[in-house]
């Protein structure tokens, strides 16, 4: 895919940013290439790329778009599992993050037919 090609050349130039990375997921999850973007979301998980430290917005809402995009991916790929672990991440380096991304891991779940989850 060239969303994803893209991303790889720019590897080349350095690391991309989270918000560059996340539009890139969120490209990919929209595609049907959950499974790319989940991965590329583990690679800022590696990074320790997502932490929101509340002196950054920039970096809160590109974090935010990250965590966002991964549950679309979840969404996508019915990886119920997956969103709930991504949600609880999400608490625990982002905390002030707005609804959407909560609102569509639980999306996740009732897609996969898990909304107890």
């Amino acid at each position: 895919d060239e969303a994803l090609r893209l991303h790889k050349e720019s590897l080349t130039s350095g690391t991309p940013s989270v918000s560059a990375t996340a539009a890139v997921m969120d490209i990919l999850a929209r595609k049907g290439a959950w499974e790319d973007s989940l991965s590329l979301f583990s690679e800022l998980q590696e990074r320790n790329a997502l932490k929101c430290d509340g002196k950054s917005q920039a970096k809160c809402l590109a974090s935010e778009a990250a965590y966002t995009a991964a549950l679309k991916a979840c969404k996508e790929g019915q990886k119920w599992q997956e969103a709930l672990l991504i949600l609880e991440s999400l608490h625990e380096n982002n905390p002030e993050t707005g609804p959407l991304p909560y609102e569509i891991g639980i999306q996740a779940c009732a897609r996969a037919k898990q909304p107890d989850a």
